[in-house]
């Protein structure tokens, strides 16, 4: 008797002696197995604090996706009136996703999860962590949006840049810069939104006269910059990274 080479279903060879009840309950308990592998669901986990990964029994294939932590929004200092300033908005963390076959990696994996980075309260909006699977994958955090001093005439302040992405074999996607904060003769201009991700909307623009930046939303973008006339108000804060493994048995 001889099998198929991929779910071992077993037939009769052509000297093989007749013994179809034999065979028929062979095939029978192979198609049950492979059904049974069917039906189990992916494990998924989910991983928004550092931890470690265990590699499941019987496991096929691992799905990873990493995301680095978003950086905080910049602050918009106030001063006399009529000026204005607004801090820029946080870059968002980088993406990169993976996947490997589960007899290449090992039984189990060191998982590190950057947090988001706080808004500006005193210097520019604070640097999101870096993320990452084992040695494979990694994803950097977002830089900080700089801050702005209220002014009658143009001003400007530099966006954060995006994080960092490596290691990924299907992507790896730098994380998108926040958008600068302007003004304009004393006037606010609404640019100065967080960095976004595949998984996570950016801090939105402030869209209002003295403001704290709004914080990040999802996994991993950037907080908004803060809007400000005579009071100084504070830039958003970044949303913290996740690493995200899904086995398929």
């Amino acid at each position: 008797m001889q099998s198929t080479p991929g779910f071992g279903i077993p037939f009769l060879a052509p000297l093989d002696p007749p013994d179809i009840a034999q065979v028929t309950k062979g095939i029978a308990e192979a198609v049950e197995a492979v059904l049974v592998r069917m039906d189990k669901p992916p494990h998924v986990q989910r991983f928004t604090a550092s931890g470690t990964w265990t590699k499941p029994e019987g496991a096929k294939a691992v799905w990873v996706r990493v995301q680095g932590g978003g950086a905080g929004g910049g602050r918009a200092v106030g001063a006399v009136a009529p000026g204005a300033a607004a801090g820029a908005g946080g870059g968002a963390g980088g993406y990169v996703e993976s996947i490997y076959a589960a007899s290449s990696l090992a039984s189990s994996v060191a998982v590190t999860v950057g947090a988001g980075g706080a808004g500006s309260t005193g210097s520019n909006g604070i640097a999101g962590g870096s993320s990452s699977f084992g040695s494979l994958m990694t994803a950097g955090g977002g830089v900080g949006g700089g801050d702005m001093a209220s002014s009658t005439s143009h001003g400007s302040a530099v966006g954060g840049a995006g994080g960092a992405a490596t290691g990924g074999n299907i992507a790896n996607i730098p994380g998108a810069a926040g958008h600068h904060g302007k003004t304009i003769s004393g006037q606010y201009t609404l640019t100065n939104r967080g960095g976004s991700t595949p998984l996570g909307t950016g801090g939105p623009s402030s869209g209002s006269t003295t403001i704290n930046g709004f914080d990040g939303e999802g996994y991993g973008s950037g907080g908004g910059g803060a809007i400000a006339s005579t009071t100084t108000r504070n830039g958003g804060k970044g949303a913290g990274g996740v690493v995200i493994v899904v086995t398929f048995f």
